[in-house]
């Protein structure tokens, strides 16, 4: 026995690198493979790749194995699988990370049940090994105004008791010291089709005669020694069949203001909006004229033409009449636009928006106010307004308008 072990080690030792590369002439037991306890994989083809190989085709390695009695077998490799979200870590398809899932919004395996626009949001593998819906916040967020339901609770913009605004919810753009004093108030922020919308705010407005109110805002009510001066207003107006009672209430101003001698240092002119068929379908009611002038001029316009309708294009309408040169102001006069409408901003050879643009930049360079009396899209006027150091109010029934007229026209005193 003693000599059969002594056989057995000299053959070994006797099997070098060079007897092992001329396999299978060096049989088994008598010689150990160079490939056991090397690094391997099986394929699905049932082929073994060793070192370099096997670790090009997955992390999860195993180990040749040999028993001297048999040849070398890859023992604990595994092929790369898809990624599942767990506990134990394990990087099954070998990407290098571990629970690296994320099903986006449109993938079937997303089984997130957020609504709104946190329906859009990507369901992801966390630390601990378990798919979590994660809000993104590109399109979920705290609830605005815009017609959206933001934050996913399924209320959208007022609806939501959630709701945050785009700066303060009480504001006031008026000089500091007159807030508050007199008429002047802060108006409230509130939403409105999907849009933020600045309500009540009374800003100060020159000293109305005889109303018994501080429209000036300076701790004085009625008083005389105001600087407004002469002034010159370019009227347009609306002249569809839904406009009839404010276009009455119009008249009935002028016509009031020349009989009891209001105005007598002021000049009115009138265009009409959706006057004719062809477009722009604007017309001259009357150039620059006393109350009484265009308070006849807009009666027998009235007496002769019928209320149609058509497009509205305000802002194109005050563009033709300055930069156009359909109206002429009058020299030394403070100018004031004032239009009339109940339809959104519309727009004429550009949108709506260019339009407004062009009035700003027209209004500043030749330094008149545009003000408004309107029934509709507040917000989207004011982008107008604001710019042309006017304001905008909303269209009152035609018994309460001539109160409205007297406040932003401003009866001489």
């Amino acid at each position: 026995m003693k000599y059969a072990f002594l056989f057995v080690s000299f053959l070994l030792s006797a099997c070098d690198d060079s007897v092992l590369n001329q396999l299978p002439e060096c049989e088994y037991p008598e010689c150990v493979p160079a490939e056991c306890g090397q690094p391997c994989v099986v394929t699905e083809d049932g082929l073994t790749l060793l070192n370099d190989q096997a670790e090009a085709l997955t992390c999860h390695l195993g180990e040749m194995v040999c028993d001297l009695k048999s040849p070398p077998v890859c023992v604990g490799s595994a092929l790369p699988t898809e990624e599942v979200c767990d506990v134990f870590g394990v990087d099954e398809d070998c990407s290098g990370v571990a629970n690296d899932l994320v099903y986006e919004w449109y993938e079937h395996q997303n089984t997130c049940e957020l609504v709104g626009e946190c329906a859009f949001s990507p369901m992801i593998c966390d630390s601990l090994g378990n798919l979590e819906c994660v809000p993104t916040q590109d399109t979920c967020h705290n609830e605005i105004c815009d017609g959206l339901d933001n934050d996913g609770d399924g209320l959208t913009d007022s609806d939501d008791p959630d709701l945050t605004y785009d700066g303060a919810e009480y504001e006031y753009s008026g000089p500091t010291e007159t807030l508050n004093v007199g008429e002047c108030r802060a108006g409230v922020r509130r939403c409105m089709d999907g849009q933020e919308v600045l309500f009540g705010e009374v800003l100060p407005v020159p000293e109305v005669c005889g109303n018994g109110d501080d429209d000036d805002c300076d701790g004085q009510e009625d008083e005389v020694d105001n600087d407004v001066g002469p002034q010159a207003f370019q009227i347009h107006m609306d002249f569809s069949g839904s406009m009839a009672g404010t276009i009455f209430a119009v008249k009935e101003a002028l016509c009031t203001w020349s009989d009891n001698g209001s105005f007598v240092s002021s000049l009115f002119a009138i265009q009409g909006i959706a006057t004719v068929d062809t477009a722009p379908h604007l017309s001259v009611i009357t150039d620059f004229v006393s109350a009484h002038e265009a308070c006849e001029a807009l009666e027998n316009y009235l007496n002769e033409n019928y209320l149609g309708g058509g497009n509205e294009y305000v802002p194109y309408s005050i563009l033709d009449a300055n930069s156009g040169g359909s109206l002429t102001w009058p020299e030394g006069m403070q100018r004031r636009v004032i239009f009339f409408t109940d339809e959104p901003p519309q727009g004429y050879l550009g949108d709506w928006q260019d339009n407004m643009d062009d009035v700003v930049t027209d209004c500043n360079d030749n330094n008149y106010s545009v003000g408004g009396f309107i029934g509709d899209s507040y917000s989207q006027w004011r982008q107008m307004t604001d710019d042309c150091n006017g304001w905008v109010e909303f269209l009152a029934s035609p018994g309460n308008m001539i109160d409205a007229l007297n406040n932003r026209f401003g009866t001489d005193c």
